[in-house]
C-alpha cells in the first residue's frame, strides 16, 4: 500500500537519492522502492531509519532501526548499530543507500555518524 503511494506521489517522485561519497547515498522510502536505479547505482545495502519493511528482501542486505520522528526519540541508542552495518557494507565492498520515510530528517543521521567516526574517530 505504501508503495503504491510512493511511486505515485508528487513528493517523492521529484526526489531522488544522491550521493554523499563513494559508496553512501542518502534518500528516501521512495528511492528504497526502485529497484533499478538501486542496482544502477551499485547500491548492495540499505539502512532504513524507521519502521519500514524491506521493499526487496531478496535482493539487498537491509538493516532497519526503528526510530520515531518525534522530539522525545533518543537517536543516539542507535549510532553503534548503523555505523556498524556502514561498515560491514564498505569491507563487502558495497554501496549503501540510508534512508528514512520522506527523506528529511531521519536518514541525514547516520552518515553523519559515519563522518564523525571517519574525521574524529568519535
Amino acid at each position: 500500500m505504501l508503495g503504491t503511494f510512493v511511486k505515485t506521489s508528487d513528493w517523492f517522485n521529484g526526489r531522488r537519492m544522491c550521493q554523499v561519497e563513494e559508496g553512501l547515498f542518502l534518500g528516501s522510502y521512495g528511492d528504497a522502492c526502485y529497484k533499478d536505479r538501486l542496482k544502477s547505482s551499485n547500491v548492495t545495502h540499505i539502512l532504513t531509519v524507521a519502521n519500514l519493511a524491506p521493499a526487496f528482501p531478496g535482493d539487498f542486505v537491509y538493516k532497519v532501526v526503528d526510530v520515531t520522528d518525534t522530539e522525545e526519540t533518543h537517536i543516539g541508542q542507535h549510532f553503534e548499530e548503523c555505523i556498524n552495518f556502514i561498515d560491514e557494507a564498505r569491507r563487502q565492498g558495497g554501496s549503501i543507500l540510508v534512508h528514512c520515510l520522506w527523506g528529511v530528517s531521519r536518514r541525514s543521521f547516520p552518515c553523519s555518524i559515519v563522518h564523525l567516526h571517519e574525521q574524529f574517530d568519535y
